[in-house]
């Protein structure tokens, strides 16, 4: 292992030696998921972390998006006004 100039031990595979403060909730629940999946949980974090970074993935679609997207699309469409009046009726 080398160290750089800030302190991180980096290994000979590419790995760097950090300290990281995560809430002991996400914490168990990777440990479990690890365990099940016969990973361990740095791996797993890892493959989490670069999923959040590829440019390649979109946004994870939420709640909001999807009714944001809807709306768009109804209005696009011309049909927002007909549902909103079939609402009322």
């Amino acid at each position: 292992m080398s160290k750089r100039s800030d302190q991180q031990e980096e290994t000979s595979d590419g790995n760097t030696k950090i300290t990281l403060y995560v809430d002991i909730d996400v914490l168990a629940a990777f440990r479990i998921k690890a365990e099940r999946e016969r990973k361990s949980f740095q791996d797993l974090m890892d493959v989490v972390l670069r999923e959040a970074i590829s440019s390649d993935r979109p946004p994870p679609l939420t709640v909001e998006n999807a009714r944001q997207i809807i709306r768009e699309e109804l209005k696009a469409s011309g049909r927002l006004g007909e549902l909103s009046n079939s609402h009322e009726a």
